[in-house]
């Protein structure tokens, strides 16, 4: 009828939010209603733990997975910026994906983040390098899986000032194609400075 879920996190980036998606987590996985979460009070701790009780909707349904139920809840736990080092890690080794990760970590304000995933600034932190180098203008070409053959992604990188949309408007489509949103960012290099 009850489950009783011990999740240990790390305690700096345990909060109101975190909590609220592993309960989300544990209730999907055991099929049930998170009743009670109760979390410690030791702030000396680098791990901070909480307790979830869950009523089980399905009391005769088989445990759920522990193995991808910790997955899960580790993948919630995950910062942007621990995904993004991951990733440059991935691409140019240990070492130097430490480094490249306290380089770019700073750049990609909150709504960029909420919007692409670590992969994506991977290919976008090679466009900025170039714009950053010298290019007038970098530009990038991309189809996120899902979408149909006649649409994709542009994104324009141009450093120093944003780029109008009513001036880029009339290029688009004297190239036959048709601008159905944009989303702009404003980035900052390390040091807080608009780039």
């Amino acid at each position: 009828r009850f489950a009783s879920c011990l999740v240990f996190a790390p305690r700096e980036r345990f909060d109101a939010a975190l909590s609220e998606r592993f309960a989300a987590i544990l209730a999907a996985a055991w099929h049930g209603d998170v009743e009670s979460v109760a979390g410690s009070g030791r702030t000396e701790q680098a791990l901070t733990q909480a307790l979830y009780t869950l009523t089980l909707r399905q009391p005769a349904a088989p445990a759920p997975d522990t193995a991808a139920l910790e997955r899960a809840l580790t993948d919630a736990a995950t910062s942007w910026n621990d995904r993004l080092r991951g990733a440059l890690q991935a691409s140019l080794g240990e070492a130097e994906g430490r480094a490249a990760a306290r380089q770019w970590r700073g750049w990609f304000p909150a709504a960029y983040r909420d919007g692409n995933d670590a992969a994506t600034a991977l290919t976008d932190i090679e466009a900025l390098k170039e714009a950053l180098g010298g290019r007038e203008l970098g530009v990038r070409l991309a189809r996120p899986g899902g979408q149909p053959a006649h649409r994709f992604n542009l994104r324009l990188f141009h450093p120093g000032e944003s780029i109008a949309l009513s001036d880029i408007l009339p290029m688009a489509e004297n190239l036959g194609l048709r601008v159905l949103s944009e989303t702009p960012f404003q980035l900052h290099d390390g040091s807080g400075k608009p780039v």
